[in-house]
């Protein structure tokens, strides 16, 4: 599922919150959770772009903390989160970076 787009200066470092509350089931918590960007940063070929630097969870909540970017490109991240009872769910957040 598609979270929604934010838009994001270059130089930002902002963290977002993803509540998954009303998606566990029962007694069910998150165990762990991914985040990939495309396009991916790379220090040779990619140095300026967006990077996903920390991600954290509390059973219900993750949080993804997003920085960089280069001016007119849209990035795609990727959440992936298992659970303790096995459940994987995918969404996508994007990023628009755009200097201001």
């Amino acid at each position: 599922m598609i979270l929604g787009t934010q838009t994001q200066q270059p130089d930002e470092l902002l963290d977002y919150d993803i509540n998954y509350k009303s998606w566990l089931v029962g007694t069910d918590r998150i165990a762990n959770a991914t985040a990939v960007v495309e396009p991916a940063y790379d220090e040779t070929t990619n140095p300026n772009g967006l990077r996903a630097t920390y991600l954290s969870h509390d059973g219900e909540k993750v949080k993804l903390w997003v920085k960089s970017g280069v001016s007119g490109v849209t990035y795609k991240v990727t959440l992936t989160v298992n659970t303790d009872d096995g459940r994987i769910k995918q969404d996508e957040l994007r990023f628009k970076i755009k200097e201001v």
